[in-house]
């Protein structure tokens, strides 16, 4: 006899002989119910204790058992009654006493009150008679432990005195897991459940039959699609969320049941937590959305700028209703989105490019319209970017149109300006100043058609010379706070509440000296100003797209020009370039060279990705996948690199872009070493010159070189090994040394110049770092005493702010 004749005999025998099954069962279950079950866990035992004052009465259970939280069908609660007794006397006796249960023997129990896990002990309120009495209930169990005995005393105390003992059985894990089954099978609370299964389990077999048949099939094909959507998954883990949506419609329109789509729900959600970082998962569903903005926004300005039959904008109508209802069940499904993010795309949907004049002024709303696609940007990515500045230049037309309406000028003179002044002043507060590399990248595109905002963005950048530095220390050039110690009489001659930032003079070190760079964007808190003199001769050569060797003592300031250089000649600086710091000191060799070129070169990438991750989001495969391969060569993995961005201050909104770009360009190893760093270099001087050209002040971008070489014995060594390796032809070489002497084969490479300080330009710093820290009646008070000061530094800076710091701290003595 086969399987299947097997099993067929075996649903007739069971449609047939149904009932007997059922009054089995019943017999069992009452038998259970009427016998069993109270001297089981689920029956108690009455205890009376009465002492001086009180009458205690506990209903404790027979037996405890092994469990975590309360259940009627494992055991019942405890339940506690206290009252007055004869003998209650008002004075001596308390109207609310303290009772507690502890075990004699050291065994561990649970004791839970609306399921949660609380001491053995309760106060309770005493009442004048057994009947005003009402119960407090608490279940009891034990704890999972090894050696449980087979009964425990358990001691009653009622106010720290021992008033009786209650004796229960212990049952093993083992024990109560078996009972709790049978409770279920045969307690009284699953019988007409159980019967009704039997019942309904014998009028139904043969549909069931059929229907299983089916489901069989229907499972077949199911497990088909999913097995492709984990392989496609597993292999491209930024189309999980795309995959997971195209499958999951399709089994909708299938007919597969509930249990399946839940099924593929929870397999959606195991790949998503392996891929937790940057929502790699979500990476092609929101290039996917970005997509359909484009192509909607696109028709969308087509249909405002066009007449079209009524039978097409009905077309256009239901479009929009599918562009708009589409990222709603993507994003209810999939989450990949942030709740700010989400309603921010909505807003921007609803208004369809044009701000709403219900509210206020619609300038104010455009500003608000100006927020809302600064965030879609951030979320959906650079691929977002036509779909958002079209939008943007809608609604600006629109507010022009109604400015010009209102003021009756619908024909503008030759010098009258294009658009109000409130929309350029909205762009420049929302986008320019507030939407960091965010808003500046959309700017660019946007002024492209309109040359009067392109003329104000220009503007906007000579009045503010570079975006706020958001790189958090120790990952910048300089920390957040000036690192040295200052005695506290010296602190008191500042009095305000950053002393160490109002201190003229401070570190001796420049790299300890976060107050050098000057202030950036409204968004710079700092209560000083820069205090880095730059009007000293030599420094606009040092800031040249020249190459130059600076002979400098030490004390001299080679530190304060090196880092300032590569500050402001940083991708985000006031005069944009890769600018990459090395530090040379020791023995020379090639391997040594090319690991501090490789992690200088990464240092200054993981800077300038910080400031502005749009110059890679925006680049091509090729270019993200050599720069992603030179991460993995330095970092190792991905994913250290990824936590290195985050430390280094990357911000909240832009890391999920930025992770999954890194994420989807990795493995592809084009970057294996030495050989290939020309080629790297070529690749990001043209990418990096491409996504700063609206911000270059020079004719063209470079790649700078800043080497401080540390060892005058060795400073001829490591510029020939520079010279053979060609890594001087790279780029334009800033070049600090204490050596004066240059080879003959390098002596017209480089523009000679010796970093010296006269006793008028030493003056000059001092007098600037007075003014920036608004110290000017210390500066009279100290007036006598700077030239002095000046004429004892003898022509080194570093020596002069060490005396400096001296001086104040005799004046402060003297003063305090």
């Amino acid at each position: 006899m086969t399987d299947q004749e097997t099993g067929s005999s075996i649903g007739r025998f069971f449609a047939r002989w149904w009932w007997l099954f059922l009054l089995v069962y019943l017999a069992i279950s009452i038998f259970y119910q009427a016998f069993l079950f109270p001297s089981l866990p689920g029956g108690t035992r009455r205890y009376h204790f009465e002492t001086d004052c009180y009458v205690l009465e506990i209903r404790f259970p027979l037996a405890l058992t092994v469990a975590s939280q309360p259940g009627g069908e494992v055991s019942q609660p405890a339940s506690f009654w206290l009252w007055r007794n004869s003998t209650w006397d008002e004075a001596k006796c308390k109207s609310s006493v303290l009772v507690a249960i502890s075990p004699a023997e050291p065994i561990d129990l649970v004791w839970l009150q609306d399921l949660k896990e609380g001491p053995p002990a309760w106060q309770l309120d005493v009442t004048p008679d057994r009947e005003r009495t009402k119960p407090q209930q608490t279940f009891v169990y034990l704890a999972p432990q090894e050696d449980i005995p087979s009964h425990a005393n358990l001691n009653v105390t009622v106010e720290g005195n021992i008033a009786g003992r209650i004796s229960v059985s212990l049952w093993s894990a083992a024990a109560s897991g078996w009972f709790r089954l049978t409770n279920l099978l045969f307690g009284s609370q699953n019988l007409a459940l159980v019967t009704g299964i039997i019942t309904i389990l014998g009028g139904i077999y043969k549909l069931f039959h059929d229907e299983q048949e089916r489901r069989k099939q229907q499972q077949k094909e199911f497990d088909t699609a999913l097995a492709e959507f984990e392989q496609k998954a597993t292999e491209k883990p930024e189309q999980i969320a795309n995959e997971y949506l195209d499958l999951l419609s399709k089994i909708k329109t299938w007919g597969f049941s509930q249990a399946q789509q839940e099924r593929l729900r929870r397999k959606f959600q195991d790949f998503t937590r392996q891929f937790p970082q940057g929502h790699i998962w979500a990476r092609a569903l929101r290039a996917r959305l970005a997509q359909e903005l484009n192509v909607f926004g696109a028709e969308t300005f087509k249909a405002s700028t066009q007449r079209q039959p009524t039978w097409m904008k009905l077309v256009k109508t239901k479009r929009k209703q599918k562009t708009q209802s589409w990222p709603e069940v993507a994003q209810s499904e999939t989450q990949f989105l942030s709740p700010e993010q989400f309603e921010s795309l909505k807003r921007l949907l609803q208004r369809d490019g044009s701000p709403s004049q219900d509210d206020g002024s619609p300038f104010q709303d455009l500003s608000s319209l100006l927020r809302d696609a600064l965030q879609v940007f951030r979320a959906l990515g650079v691929e977002s970017r036509p779909f958002i500045v079209r939008q943007i230049e809608q609604a600006i037309e629109k507010e022009t149109r109604e400015a010009r309406r209102k003021t009756q000028a619908e024909r503008l003179t030759p010098t009258a300006p294009r658009f109000p002044p409130e929309i350029s002043d909205a762009l420049k507060t929302e986008w320019f100043e507030n939407g960091k590399a965010a808003g500046h990248y959309l700017l660019e595109e946007l002024v492209k058609k309109e040359k009067e905002l392109h003329k104000a963005l220009l503007e906007w950048e000579e009045n503010d010379p570079a975006p706020p530095n958001g790189i958090l220390p120790p990952f910048g050039l300089w920390g957040n706070d000036p690192v040295y110690e200052t005695p506290t009489d010296v602190l008191k001659l500042f009095n305000d509440s950053h002393p160490r930032w109002r201190h003229p003079f401070g570190p001796r070190k420049a790299e300890d000296d976060p107050r050098l760079p000057l202030k950036a964007g409204r968004n710079d808190l700092r209560p000083v100003g820069g205090l880095f003199w730059d009007e000293h001769p030599l420094w606009q050569t040092i800031l040249s797209l020249e190459p130059c060797f600076i002979t400098v003592s030490r004390g001299n300031g080679a530190s304060a020009f090196q880092r300032m250089g590569r500050h402001i000649r940083r991708f985000w600086g006031r005069k944009p370039s890769l600018s990459l710091g090395l530090s040379l000191n020791g023995k020379a060799d090639s391997a040594t060279l090319w690991h501090n070129v490789e992690r200088a070169l990464s240092e200054a990438l993981r800077r300038d990705l910080v400031e502005d991750p749009y110059w890679l989001l925006g680049a091509n495969a090729f270019v993200q996948e050599w720069v992603v391969s030179f991460f993995e060569h330095v970092y190792g993995n991905i994913w250290r690199l990824s936590s290195r961005l985050q430390e280094a201050g990357l911000p909240e909104e832009e890391t999920d872009l930025v992770i999954a770009a890194l994420h989807a360009a990795a493995g592809r190893n084009v970057y294996q070493g030495a050989a290939q760093f020309p080629e790297l270099l070529s690749i990001l001087r043209q990418r990096l010159g491409e996504a700063a050209r609206y911000r270059l002040r020079d004719d063209r971008f470079e790649v700078l070189f800043w080497v401080e070489l540390k060892d005058a014995d060795f400073t001829p060594i490591w510029l020939d090994l520079m010279a053979e390796c060609g890594l001087l032809q790279l780029g334009v070489a800033k070049i600090f040394s204490p050596e004066k002497t240059l080879s003959p084969k390098l002596r017209g490479a480089f523009q000679a110049e010796e970093l010296t300080w006269t006793e008028k330009q030493l003056t000059a710093m001092l007098q600037h770092r007075f003014k920036q820290t608004e110290q000017s009646a210390l500066l009279e008070e100290m007036g006598n005493k700077i030239p002095h000061l000046v004429r004892e530094a003898r022509g080194s800076p570093g020596r002069l702010i060490e005396l400096g710091n001296r001086k104040l701290q005799e004046l402060a003595r003297s003063m305090w």
